[in-house]
């Protein structure tokens, strides 16, 4: 999400770009409101803190006033859920879901096909990759580095918008409601792996339909067959890494079990032809 931010001070403005960058917004401007009107084509959302702003034609815009808290106070956290509550009802859930699921071997292919697949404010990428959830952050990390996707965990996310790539993350599974909200569970992931990539697949193919592309890349068997039946029955498309590129070929051969016929892809051409069924998808959608 790219916000601007304005503000009645220096120091409430600082106070504020905290509060975004914890919600892993982007900010694209914090100055005066002449530069923030200047930039609008480049932002999703404005948040005016003590400062009246007129943007004619503008709907998504927070206003606020008051002192505002540091971020990683008790106060600043509440702060967080106010914006991200304004965040959730601006309309700007993603149009198109493109799920890509990999557990061993996979976090180098989930790498390139970030860094090569050019960032498209109507799509989100969704990541659920088997880790160690000591080796989580960094895996983050790795994917925001190499890539122009604004990367964030689903920890910290608020939901499924355009121009993201949320790496579903935690011992805890999450779900997804309306406008493409993260809804986080007190329950843990069910089956033998964490997260469980048959329920993030199977949710968003079910919430998006035939505007979600599951992607199956390296991993163990065990998961896949059952979110891949899931995304069929729903509309949804479905890409296998072709099994002679995967260095542990389990969830891709389980998969191409349910449907032989099913897209198998080498990772060099991977986001090319991601790009390709967008679209494909942009096409059928003027009909």
């Amino acid at each position: 999400m790219r916000i601007g931010l304005l503000s009645i001070s220096r120091d409430e403005l600082h106070k504020q770009k905290l509060i975004s960058d914890a919600l892993g917004c982007e900010v694209v401007t914090a100055a005066g409101e002449n530069d923030l009107i200047s930039r609008l084509d480049d932002i999703d959302f404005v948040w005016a803190h003590g400062i009246e702003v007129s943007l004619p034609g503008f709907d998504n815009v927070l206003v606020s006033d008051g002192d505002l808290p540091v971020a990683t106070s008790p106060e600043g956290k509440a702060w967080a859920r106010r914006l991200r509550s304004a965040l959730l009802t601006s309309g700007l859930e993603a149009t198109y879901v493109v799920c890509i699921a990999s557990s061993t071997g996979g976090v180098g292919i989930v790498k390139r096909i970030l860094s090569e697949l050019t960032v498209q404010e109507d799509t989100a990428i969704v990541v659920v990759q088997h880790q160690d959830l000591k080796a989580q952050a960094v895996m983050i990390e790795q994917f925001a580095r190499g890539s122009q996707w604004n990367v964030r965990s689903s920890d910290d996310a608020i939901g499924i918008v355009g121009g993201s790539c949320t790496v579903i993350t935690g011992e805890m599974s999450v779900n997804f409601g309306a406008q493409g909200k993260i809804v986080k569970s007190d329950r843990r992931w069910s089956g033998r792996f964490s997260p469980s990539i048959d329920h993030v697949a199977g949710s968003l193919a079910q919430r998006w339909g035939e505007d979600t592309l599951v992607v199956y890349l390296s991993g163990l068997e065990g998961e896949g067959p059952s979110s891949a039946r899931i995304a069929e029955r729903a509309g949804a498309s479905v890409m296998v890494q072709s099994i002679d590129s995967t260095s542990t070929p389990g969830m891709a051969q389980s998969v191409l079990s349910v449907n032989k016929e099913l897209c198998e892809v080498n990772p060099i051409f991977m986001a090319g032809e991601i790009n390709r069924w967008l679209l494909n998808r942009r096409k059928s959608c003027l009909f």
